[in-house]
């Protein structure tokens, strides 16, 4: 199959969790299709066409609807970054309009839209819309969108688990106690993810916190507070083998609650189940939709006592990776293309 995929702002380093979706989507599709990749950003990925074309905020560019054209894609892939707002509806309804091609868009985070705004939606939705949450499908079923659930992977060559000795020697590396209980959040340092609840809660227990933050999205003052604080150390440069972060660890905590705060399905709370880390996690996006809480995944809420169960760190001892195992970034191209195909049938039959 012919597919050209979208996504204006990815570029390196791959670091936050939209880039990293677009990035292993490209890099895993190019493997079985034939993948033309467009966006803002000059960017390679082995294999695969890549293509930068600075555009306007509409797509309306000659360039934009000559590469795709000469291509000839039979579906366009479009992941936004700004999600599907009423914004990226309108790009996806323009290449529809100018290049009669079928266009499917992938929403990492739901958007809520004005009463206003939803007299407009019929006359721009794609033909198939991906989301990650079973609450994202609902809310769009209402709104008459062609809407399947999908799952996100990842890289379970790279995410894996390591021996104690092989543990220590990476947190003699990065500088990290080799005594003390390491707790790994790793994510934009912005309030909306909960950070100070976080730190008052690892302060109590004498836990030593590792805050590994997006070199693109940081709250300042929180940052500079947090420097300050002891028993935490904050990476806020680019680590290339992120993985040696998960591996020195002894637990994940993910507190988000705010639905803006992160991808629908955090990427993160995945690479850490890879290495068969304790996660302990709000029930936040499509989590609860995808895994049911045992071997070491704990769902928490506002009524749960963190304190309680990070004490009890030592009892837990977790079996997280084979919960992963059957979301390799492979497997989830193949869903992709799954829904892809079922559309198509879909639309050739009418």
């Amino acid at each position: 199959m012919k597919i050209a995929v979208i996504s204006e702002e990815l570029k390196f380093p791959i670091d936050e969790g939209f880039k990293k979706v677009a990035y292993e989507i490209v890099n895993v599709l190019k493997d079985e299709h034939k993948v033309i990749f467009i966006g803002k950003h000059s960017i390679d990925i082995s294999g695969c066409l890549c293509k930068a074309i600075r555009t306007n905020k509409l797509f309306l560019n000659k360039s934009l609807f000559k590469t795709l054209s000469q291509f000839n894609p039979e579906v366009i892939l479009y992941i936004p970054y700004s999600s599907i707002t009423m914004a990226s509806l309108l790009r996806a309804w323009i290449l529809k309009i100018f290049l009669g091609k079928r266009i499917i868009i992938l929403a990492l985070q739901p958007r809520y839209y004005h009463i206003f705004s939803k007299y407009f939606i019929p006359f721009f939705r794609p033909d198939l819309l991906l989301v990650l949450s079973k609450k994202s499908e609902e809310y769009y079923q209402q709104l008459s969108f062609k809407v399947k659930k999908i799952p996100l992977g990842v890289d379970l060559n790279r995410f894996k688990p390591l021996d104690k000795e092989e543990k220590i020697q990476l947190r003699k590396k990065y500088g990290i106690p080799e005594d003390k209980k390491v707790v790994l959040h790793i994510g934009h340092l912005k309030k909306s993810r909960n950070i100070d609840s976080l730190v008052q809660t690892v302060q109590k227990e004498d836990i030593f916190l590792l805050l590994v933050t997006s070199t693109s999205t940081s709250d300042e003052e929180l940052r500079k507070n947090l420097h300050n604080t002891n028993n935490i150390k904050i990476i806020d440069w680019y680590v290339e083998n992120i993985e040696e972060i998960y591996q020195l660890s002894d637990c994940y905590l993910f507190l988000v609650e705010d639905p803006m705060g992160c991808i629908e399905i955090p990427l993160s709370v995945l690479e850490a189940m890879a290495c068969n880390l304790p996660v302990i996690t709000t029930r936040f996006g499509g989590l609860p939709d995808w895994f049911r809480e045992k071997d070491g995944l704990i769902f928490i809420d506002k009524k749960v006592d963190l304190s309680q169960i990070l004490k009890n760190l030592t009892n837990i001892f977790p079996k997280t990776r084979p919960l992963v195992k059957p979301l390799s970034w492979n497997e989830v191209s193949k869903i992709i293309i799954k829904q892809i195909n079922e559309k198509r049938r879909y639309i050739d039959e009418i």
